[in-house]
């Protein structure tokens, strides 16, 4: 009974480990998968210069769970035209929608402020914008990637050992 009990004490441990260390990498994928989405929000207003809403609804439209809801959500709003700036429709899309799907809180805030830089200003200014939040972005990306294959296994060691660690003290 004993040697089940820490058989099951140490599978769950390490399934933790590794759950943590899954998380640590869907951060990575949600911060490119964020990047690529502003790709193609810059190239739109570049070379098409189609109006945000119509970027939003378009691109939102072929974009993965959470950020079609946040992007649909957000061309919804800018037509429904209840008074609110875009920074303030832009906020409230990101902490709505896009909280808790991965991405790590200060990136959070950093995409919350953006929006009162971007929607106001004219094609090359939102370009600029852009490319600003991308440099930071990739700043992000390439500190979490150097920090992702440490913390992971870091994670998995740490669910296992402590798994040992709570079986022995059991038996």
């Amino acid at each position: 009974m004993k040697i089940a009990g820490s058989v099951l004490v140490i599978t769950a441990t390490t399934l933790l480990g590794m759950g943590k260390a899954a998380e640590l990498k869907n951060r990575y994928v949600q911060m490119e998968y964020l990047r690529q989405l502003f790709c193609q929000i810059q190239s739109e207003i570049r070379y098409a210069r189609t109006p945000l809403g119509e970027i939003f609804l378009s691109i939102g439209g072929q974009a993965g769970e959470p950020y079609r809801t946040w992007l649909i959500e957000m061309s919804r709003e800018m037509e429904r035209k209840t008074g609110d700036t875009f920074s303030v429709i832009w906020a409230k899309g990101v902490k709505s929608c896009l909280t808790g799907c991965g991405l790590p809180g200060e990136e959070i805030l950093r995409l919350a402020e953006f929006g009162s830089h971007f929607g106001s200003a004219d094609a090359q200014l939102q370009i600029k914008t852009i490319e600003h939040y991308l440099a930071q972005l990739s700043l992000s990306m390439s500190e979490l990637n150097k920090e992702l294959g440490t913390k992971a296994k870091l994670y998995r060691c740490l669910g296992i050992m402590g798994g040992m660690l709570i079986a022995v003290m059991l038996l």
